[in-house]
């Protein structure tokens, strides 16, 4: 993540060094960082590669920041190294991947950002700093996601508080997990799911191709969503001046302008 990579650049308390990332994630926005920034970029393929890695880099800086990264760091292979991870949930709550996704469909009407040591155990060390922002319903999960990384400058100055012994940790309770996400967790359910839930799931997959909806051998996928009030009729969907409307029950209709339509095979 270049804004990440950016804050910490901009941080005067600390001096970054170089970036390592995942050789399959690499993206454009990091690459332009590294290069109008002067950062080195190592990628790594795998966990011996990152091993490696880690273990050269250790000589010359004091501790890493790690952020969305993939794969798991071999800290039981060192003596004595200093990683911290920030976690775009407020621990110990959602812990694992996707934990907008997860606070999103979970109807959580505040989302929180944490930073927190690395042990052995995924999003198990103890929590150095955290903040929550509101999570108003005219937001989507790309939204809420910038508000959290809006508030890494605090977690950065946090941290740097706690290095000088200034501030001390919060207990990170074990548990609380949830898995990596389904096409289930994202697909609508007209029948049984509430309104807030077919709400959510479509601002869950804002950033995406959307929350999927089947309809007569139809594949629906909505990113943006709103409901309307409308006499009903005997159609469950149909399309007007680019707009979709799909019948949820009653008066009530899902109204969407970004969408797309897929044949169901």
């Amino acid at each position: 993540m270049a804004q990440v990579a950016e804050k910490i650049f901009f941080n005067e308390n600390l001096d970054l060094k170089k970036i390592i990332c995942e050789e399959n994630r690499i993206n454009d926005d990091l690459i332009t960082f590294g290069l109008i920034r002067n950062i080195e970029i190592v990628l790594v393929a795998n966990k011996n590669e990152l091993f490696d890695t880690l273990k050269e880099c250790k000589k010359e800086v004091d501790f890493f920041i790690m952020c969305s990264f993939g794969l798991k760091i071999p800290v039981q292979k060192f003596d004595d190294i200093n990683i911290y991870n920030i976690h775009y949930s407020a621990l110990p709550y959602y812990k694992g991947r996707h934990p907008t996704f997860w606070a999103t469909v979970k109807g959580e009407d505040y989302i929180g950002i944490s930073i927190h040591m690395v042990t052995e155990e995924i999003d198990e060390g103890e929590i150095i700093s955290q903040r929550k922002v509101p999570y108003y319903f005219w937001l989507d999960e790309k939204d809420i996601f910038k508000l959290l990384t809006d508030q890494i400058d605090i977690l950065l100055e946090n941290l740097n508080l706690y290095l000088k012994g200034q501030i001390n940790t919060i207990k990170n309770v074990k548990g609380y997990y949830y898995k990596p996400v389904t096409l289930e967790d994202l697909t609508i359910n007209i029948e049984k799911d509430s309104y807030r839930e077919i709400f959510d799931k479509v601002r869950a997959q804002a950033t995406y191709k959307g929350a999927r909806l089947v309809l007569d051998e139809k594949e629906i996928w909505i990113k943006e969503i709103n409901f309307t009030l409308q006499e009903f009729n005997e159609r469950k969907y149909y399309i007007e001046d680019g707009k979709l409307y799909v019948h949820i029950k009653e008066n009530v209709w899902l109204k969407s302008s970004k969408f797309t339509v897929d044949d169901y095979n």
